[in-house]
């Protein structure tokens, strides 16, 4: 899909749902409800969470300190998708769902995280 909101890390954007301007630690990828979600690169899943407001949320390490953080996902998670699961790149992780309460406003999509050594970077600038 596209890109539908860009990270802005520095600046603040509108959140239609929140009604309020606020900074985004990731771009939200158009996708229909359902459509699979595919880890960007090997690694291992480092955690599955409902966070308050990003919905289900699957973050996965990868090498030299990079971790994709995964939300706005159906809660039925594929079978095996738990904390210690090794991935390949490309494997199916999740389908996109509706589960993000600080993004229902918005249209189905997959909210995508980069981080590097512990801080956010723009996924746009890996992806892209």
């Amino acid at each position: 899909g596209e890109v539908i909101k860009e990270c802005a890390l520095d600046k603040l954007v509108f959140s239609q749902t929140m009604q309020d301007y606020r900074t985004h630690n990731g771009i939200d990828i158009s996708a229909e409800a359902g459509d699979e979600v595919l880890c960007y690169a090997s690694g291992v899943v480092e955690s599955v969470r409902e966070d308050p407001l990003l919905g289900i949320t699957v973050t996965v390490k990868h090498d030299y300190g990079l971790v994709t953080v995964y939300a706005n996902l159906d809660p039925n998670l594929p079978s095996g998708i738990t904390p210690g699961k090794q991935l390949a790149a490309g494997e199916v992780l999740g389908r996109v769902g509706n589960s993000a309460l600080a993004e229902k406003a918005e249209q189905p999509h997959l909210h995508f995280e980069m981080l590097l050594h512990g801080a956010h970077i723009d996924p746009e600038n890996e992806l892209f």
